[in-house]
C-alpha cells in the first residue's frame, strides 16, 4: 500500500483484487489491533485517516470481500502497514517594515531676533547681495538626521536628533545670492542615519529635501511662492486694545446763560495697546449726523500696555494745551475722587443735549496697522519687486463696543441714590414748611451748592421730579419758595450740582405742610392746638395759649373762619384722625408714592426709580419729647429739625 500524508491526513492507496465486491479497512493508533479498533467498509481502493494532529502515527490493515453484499466472505487481513501525518512548515521569518520617511520641519519662535529663515544683508547691489540662514531656526525631526545645505559647496552636513528641538545652524556660516532665495530657494537635504559600528553616524540612504525662502520654508526641492501668510510679522501680530474710562462731562448750557456750561461735554477716555510690533492707529469718525466726519493718525509703540498718545482734532477731541487754556480731563482726577484717571487722558466731545446733537461716541472707531506693514526683506530695490503688493492686514474695532456709557448711566443713578435698587433717602424738612428728600449719601446742607457731592462717572446727574420729561427747565413760581432770596428755580435739577448754580433744586420734593393756606384735601396742614374761645386769631405763627398749653376743639387752628373757610373745612375728620380715647385729634398718615426720572443730559440716557414716602402727622406736637407747643415763628423753620416735633416721615 502506498501512503500520502498531509499535517491533518494520511491516504492509503492498493491495487483492487479480482472478484473482490469490497473492502474492509481497520484502523488503530498502534500495531496491536484489537476488537475495540474501528473498521471501515468502503468499496473503494483507497482510505484517509483525517483530523489528525502533525505528525501523529497510525496504523492499518486491509482484507478483500467476496460473496454477496448481503453475507460477504472476508479474505485474512493484509499485514498492518502505518503512515504518520506531516510536520507543519517552519514559520516564515517576518519581513521588517518599512521606517517612516524622513519628516523635518524648520520653525522661528515668536522671541527670534528675525523672523525671516534667510537673513538679508546690507548690500543694495542685485548681483552681490546676500543671505545667510538665520541661526535661530528650530528643527523638529522624526528621526536622527544629518542636513546638508545643497546651495554650498562641499559643506558637512549638522546632526539633529529625533523629535527634540533643535537648532542645528547656531555654529554655521551658510549663505547665497539673494537673487537665488527669490529664485528658487535655499535647499537643504535631510538624510537618515543610525549610529554604526563605530560609534558615528551612517547615512541610511533614506533622504528628504526642505527648501527655504525669505518667510517660509516647505516640504521638497521647490520654494513657495512669497505670499502674505508667509510674513512672521504679520502671523506674530495680535495686538490689544484697552478702553478706559474717566469722569463724563455732562454739563448742558443753560439757555439763560450760556456761560454757565464749559462746553466741553463729553467722555475721558484713554487708550492702552499692547502689540508685539510699532502701530498706526487710525481713529475714524464716520456716519456721525450733524457732525464731522474725519480721522487722524497717532502712533502706537510697541510692547505691552502702552499708553497712546492722542492728537487734537478741531471740534472732535480736546487734549490739554500747553498754557492750560483747555482743560480736557477733570482735575478732580488728583483729588482721591473715585473714578481713575484713564492712562492719556483726552476728552471725547459728547453729543451734547438735543436730539440733533452729533455722537462722536457712536461714530468712533480704531483702525490698527503694524508700522512696516508692507511686506519687504534686504534693501535692493528689485526690478520686479515680489514684495510690492503684500501687506498685513489691518484689525477694526468699534470704541462705542467698549464704552457704554448708558450702562454706566445705571450705575451711576444706583451710586447715587444707595447701594441698591431700593432707594433709600433721607427726609428732611426746609425753611417753607416743606418736606423734601436727599439722596442718601448727600450733605446735610440742601442749599449749600459748596457742599455738592461728586459723581462716579458722570459730573452731573439730572432728576425730573414730575416726570414730564423735561431735564432743562424754564423758571417755576410754584418753586420759587425752595430758594434763597432772590433765587429762581430756572436750572436743571442736579443731584450733584457741580455748576455749584444758586438756582439748583439739589432735592426731591413735596410740599407738606399747607404754606400757602389752601386747604385741598391730603394737605398735612391742619393744626388744632387751641379752641376758637382760647385765641380767636391762633394761627401756625402765634403762641397758642398764655400758658402755651393745649386747648384743642376739633377744628383747625390755621384756617380761619368765614368765607370759603367753614368750619365743615376746618373740622378734623375721621379721616384726618378724628377724636379718639386718648384725646389726640387732627392725627393723620400721609403717603406718597412717586417715580423719578433721572437723565444724563448729554448722551441721551435716562431711568427711572421709585421713592416711597410715608408722613405721620401728630397735630399736637406730640412727637417731641414733652414739647406742646407751636412754632413761634418762621426761625423755628431753619431744617434743624423743630418741625419733626409734629411730623414723622420715612422714606424707601
Amino acid at each position: 500500500m502506498v501512503s500520502e500524508t498531509t499535517e491533518t491526513s494520511i491516504t492509503w492507496t492498493w491495487d483492487a483484487v479480482e472478484g473482490a465486491i469490497g473492502y474492509a479497512v481497520q484502523v488503530s493508533h498502534d500495531e496491536m489491533f484489537g476488537a475495540d479498533d474501528q473498521i471501515v467498509p468502503t468499496v473503494e481502493t483507497s482510505f484517509t485517516a483525517s483530523d489528525l494532529e502533525p505528525e501523529t502515527g497510525v496504523y492499518v490493515r486491509v482484507a478483500a470481500a467476496a460473496g454477496t453484499l448481503e453475507a460477504p466472505v472476508l479474505s485474512d487481513w493484509t499485514t498492518h502497514v502505518t503512515g504518520m501525518s506531516a510536520m507543519p512548515p517552519p514559520e516564515p521569518e517576518p519581513v521588517p517594515e518599512p521606517p517612516d520617511p524622513v519628516m523635518v520641519t524648520f520653525s522661528l519662535s515668536e522671541d527670534a531676533d528675525s523672523q525671516h529663515f534667510l537673513i538679508a544683508d546690507e548690500d543694495d547691489d542685485a548681483a552681490t547681495a546676500k543671505a545667510s540662514v538665520n541661526a535661530e531656526i528650530m528643527i523638529e525631526s522624526n528621526t536622527t538626521a544629518v542636513i546638508t545645505p545643497m546651495f554650498v559647496d562641499g559643506a558637512n552636513g549638522v546632526g539633529v536628533d529625533a523629535m527634540a528641538g533643535n537648532m542645528p545652524f547656531t555654529y554655521v556660516d551658510w549663505g547665497m545670492l539673494q537673487s537665488d532665495v527669490l529664485g528658487g530657494g535655499a535647499t537643504f537635504m535631510v538624510q537618515r542615519t543610525t549610529v554604526g559600528a563605530n560609534q558615528e553616524m551612517e547615512p541610511t540612504g533614506d533622504v528628504a529635501y526642505v527648501t527655504c525662502g525669505p518667510f517660509a520654508c516647505t516640504d521638497g526641492m521647490d520654494a513657495s511662492e512669497i505670499s502674505i501668510a508667509d510674513s512672521g510679522v504679520c502671523n506674530a501680530w495680535n495686538p490689544t486694545v484697552e478702553i478706559q474710562v474717566g469722569k463724563i462731562d455732562n454739563d448742558v448750557i443753560f439757555e439763560d446763560d450760556e456761560d454757565d456750561d464749559t462746553g466741553n461735554d463729553g467722555v475721558d477716555l484713554g487708550i492702552v495697546t499692547s502689540s508685539s510690533t510699532a502701530m498706526k492707529v487710525k481713529h475714524v469718525w464716520s456716519g456721525v449726523s450733524n457732525g464731522r466726519n474725519t480721522s487722524v493718525t497717532t502712533d502706537a509703540v510697541k510692547g505691552s500696555d502702552k499708553t497712546l498718545a492722542m492728537k487734537a482734532v478741531d471740534g472732535v477731541i480736546i487734549v490739554d494745551d500747553a498754557d492750560d487754556s483747555v482743560v480736557a480731563c477733570e482735575t478732580t482726577y488728583d483729588t482721591g475722587e473715585i473714578t481713575d484717571e484713564p492712562e492719556g487722558c483726552f476728552r471725547l466731545i459728547g453729543p451734547g443735549p438735543g436730539d440733533d446733537a452729533p455722537d462722536y461716541l457712536a461714530g468712533y472707531s480704531l483702525e490698527l496697522s503694524p508700522q512696516g506693514a508692507g511686506v519687504t526683506w534686504g534693501r535692493v530695490d528689485w526690478d520686479e519687486d515680489p514684495f510690492e503688493d503684500l501687506k498685513c492686514d489691518s484689525m477694526t474695532m468699534m470704541v462705542a463696543d467698549e464704552v457704554d456709557v448708558c450702562a454706566m448711566f445705571e450705575a451711576e443713578v444706583d451710586y447715587a441714590v444707595g447701594d441698591s435698587d431700593d432707594w433709600k433717602p433721607e427726609v428732611v424738612f426746609n425753611d417753607a414748611n416743606q418736606i423734601v428728600m436727599w439722596r442718601a449719601a448727600a450733605k446735610n446742607s440742601a442749599m449749600d451748592a459748596g457742599d455738592a457731592t461728586t459723581g462716579k462717572f458722570f459730573k452731573t446727574l439730572w432728576f425730573d421730579d414730575n416726570l414730564n420729561g423735561k431735564i432743562k427747565k424754564d423758571g417755576d413760581a410754584n418753586r420759587a419758595g425752595t430758594l434763597g432770596d432772590g433765587e429762581t428755580a430756572n436750572a436743571m435739577h442736579d443731584l450733584y450740582d457741580q455748576n455749584q448754580d444758586g438756582g439748583n433744586i439739589e432735592m426731591i420734593w413735596e410740599f407738606l405742610t399747607d404754606g400757602d393756606m389752601d386747604p385741598n384735601a391730603g394737605d398735612l396742614g391742619k393744626v388744632d392746638m387751641a379752641s376758637d374761645e382760647d385765641d380767636d386769631d391762633t394761627d401756625v405763627n402765634e403762641t397758642a395759649t398764655d400758658d402755651n398749653a393745649t386747648h384743642p376743639d376739633g377744628l383747625a387752628d390755621n384756617y380761619p373762619a368765614g368765607g370759603i373757610f367753614e368750619a365743615s373745612v376746618r373740622k378734623c375728620t375721621e379721616a384726618d384722625g378724628g377724636d379718639d380715647d386718648d384725646g389726640t385729634i387732627c392725627d393723620a398718615v400721609w403717603t406718597r408714592e412717586a417715580d423719578v426720572l433721572f437723565a444724563d443730559g448729554t448722551f441721551g440716557c435716562t431711568t427711572t426709580r421709585s421713592v416711597s414716602i410715608k408722613c405721620t402727622w401728630d397735630a399736637d406736637g406730640g412727637m417731641a419729647d414733652g414739647r406742646n407747643a407751636l412754632p413761634q415763628a418762621a426761625s423755628d423753620f431753619d431744617g434743624e429739625g423743630n418741625l419733626a416735633n409734629f411730623l414723622k416721615c420715612e422714606a424707601k
